[in-house]
């Protein structure tokens, strides 16, 4: 087994992707303006856990808008659903629509997220006006677990400084 893997099951329940599909798509052509415009994306997230199936669903949105009149310009949402080994002991007791995971599994299904929503907004908008002005950002998946999940806590490690040797 490769220390990915071993990693990866040593801290957190087991997991894999079941099905990725795009839930919804558009891009708006008629409000393409030549030149450069500046665009904002911005991220939106809805999740749903069923702990009798061990399925775990992250709904990712991606919506591009021209910075200085709002418009909208194009949006994706992709639904991303995972098997998680034993899901229903990571639920809170009394809010099915809260999870407790550990944090390096959580940031591990955020970053597969973002990386199959940001792949699959690049196959939707190829061949569109937009194609080549469509910025597809790299994202810290610690950073965006952090905003999308806030009632997981990161990880506190504690540091400990090494004495130097002196002879």
């Amino acid at each position: 087994m490769n220390e990915s893997a071993t990693h990866t099951e040593s801290v957190g329940p087991k997991i894999a992707v079941q099905k990725v599909s795009i839930s919804q798509f558009f891009v708006d052509e008629l409000v393409h303006q030549e030149g450069k415009q500046e665009l904002t994306l911005s991220i939106n997230q809805k999740s749903s856990f069923d702990g009798d199936t061990n399925i775990a669903k992250i709904y990712l949105s991606f919506t591009y808008s021209y910075k200085e009149t709002e418009v909208k310009v194009s949006e994706i949402t992709v639904m991303n659903a995972f098997i998680i080994e034993e899901l229903k002991s990571y639920l809170y007791k009394n809010d099915s629509s809260k999870i407790i995971l550990p944090r390096p599994t959580l940031v591990i299904l955020v970053s597969i997220a973002l990386s199959h929503t940001r792949a699959l907004f690049s196959h939707s908008i190829a061949g569109t006006l937009f194609a080549e002005e469509m910025p597809l950002v790299i994202f810290d998946p610690v950073a965006v677990a952090n905003v999308i999940f806030p009632e997981i806590k990161p990880t506190i490690r504690k540091t400990r400084k090494i004495k130097e040797n002196k002879q």
